[in-house]
């Protein structure tokens, strides 16, 4: 139930979040069905402030008219990771399909850095203001940082740090399903809409970071009973492999 429940909220999400490679302004007209002088109107904003301010200037979808490269780079990039992840945590494939692990890790790691590079434009021309933009700048850091870290690893042969800050980095991947409902449920619970959009950026980030790192410590447990290993993950035999008590 929990595995179809996941690939249910992944599938949804993937191709839900695809259709800005529609066209912005098709979305906007076709999708949510905004009237030509409104997106005429957001389009305007967007222009007038086309680099985050202290407060909000207007609706996120006037830096999406105004400047839509940004938006297209972060869905191509993230959308794509998110889709591309669960595949390399899945054993079975990885045992028997390593080369296609090994491409598919390269893609997964194109498609980050091209959806960080979109999250960076996007938070610098956002019009939901410094507060958002922050919370959104700490979740592209770790996301990118932590992919870096993992691909250290594994060049120096740490497949347990590699798998383990992967699965770090892929929470903060998966942070973008919780952050499609959060803002509705904190609004269903009477907070404003503003209020409720910065909040549930904030707290998918919380989840995102926390989350994985108490995945991770579970998996050790589960993994390695019994065994001491480092806080970073790394076996006694692994940090001091010449000591065999």
């Amino acid at each position: 139930l929990a595995n179809s429940f996941f690939w249910s909220m992944l599938i949804v999400n993937v191709l839900w979040a695809y259709r800005w490679l529609a066209g912005v302004e098709f979305v906007c007209k076709s999708v949510y069905n905004l009237k030509p002088e409104l997106v005429k109107n957001l389009t305007e904003c967007g222009a007038a402030h086309p680099f985050v301010e202290k407060g909000k200037t207007c609706h996120v979808l006037g830096s999406f008219l105004n400047k839509p490269l940004a938006l297209y780079l972060h869905a191509a990039g993230a959308v794509s990771s998110l889709a591309l992840g669960p595949f390399q945590f899945w054993g079975a494939f990885r045992k028997k399909y390593a080369t296609a692990h090994r491409v598919m890790g390269y893609l997964y790691a194109i498609c980050v850095v091209v959806g960080t590079v979109g999250a960076g434009m996007l938070i610098s021309q956002t019009t939901s203001g410094a507060l958002v933009a922050i919370g959104f700048a700490v979740l592209a850091a770790g996301w990118i940082a932590y992919l870096a870290i993992a691909i250290y690893h594994i060049k120096n042969g740490r497949w347990q740090l590699h798998k383990e800050f992967m699965i770090r980095q892929y929470m903060l991947t998966f942070s973008a399903v919780p952050f499609r409902f959060l803002p509705a449920v904190l609004q269903g619970f009477g907070i404003d809409p503003e209020t409720a959009y910065w909040a549930g950026a904030y707290l998918t980030v919380i989840w995102g970071y926390v989350y994985g790192e108490v995945f991770v410590r579970y998996l050790r447990r589960i993994e390695h009973p019994g065994e001491l290993l480092s806080d970073d993950g790394l076996s006694m035999a692994e940090i001091n492999p010449t000591d065999k008590a």
